[in-house]
């Protein structure tokens, strides 16, 4: 590196340095052996499945309006009820709040529904948005059709 190349890196930040053909090669071979894993719809179980596989994660619950409308598990509900109510007195739009309760618990709203997402490591509020987004768009139709299924069997 000559004396304007270092004097530039140091006072501007600018690195003119370039990756090796090696490395470029290395990085083309694993992306094409890596796939991003499906969201299946056909049953709500393996909807259930494929959402916490893609977005490694440990599980899910969604509200609405003060109401459970999905768990991915039921050892989690206890936990997302009380972090609910404590979400709730704290709630402010467009605020992530982070929970470490030996694992990652984040909670935020997003249109009309308040995600709880629990995860071995922190999520970025872009990655919550990715599990959000899966969940209205592939979920919708699942939600509603097990919503069915149990209304069915309640008498009123």
């Amino acid at each position: 590196m000559g004396l304007f190349s270092k004097l530039a890196f140091k006072l501007l930040g600018i690195d003119d340095t370039e990756l090796p053909a090696e490395q470029i090669g290395y990085i083309k071979d694993i992306s094409k052996e890596y796939s991003v894993p499906e969201i299946l719809k056909n049953t709500f179980g393996e909807f259930v499945d494929s959402l916490l596989h893609k977005h490694l994660i440990e599980g899910v619950v969604v509200f609405k309006e003060n109401s459970l409308i999905y768990s991915s598990s039921p050892d989690i509900l206890e936990l997302a009820n009380k972090l609910y109510e404590m979400f709730s007195s704290f709630k402010r739009e467009n605020k992530v709040l982070y929970f470490n309760v030996g694992s990652w618990v984040s909670m935020f709203e997003k249109d009309e529904f308040v995600y709880m997402i629990k995860s071995d490591t922190r999520l970025c509020e872009f990655e919550l948005n990715a599990v959000a987004k899966d969940i209205a768009v592939h979920g919708k139709n699942i939600f509603l059709e097990e919503y069915r299924k149990i209304m069915s069997f309640v008498k009123v």
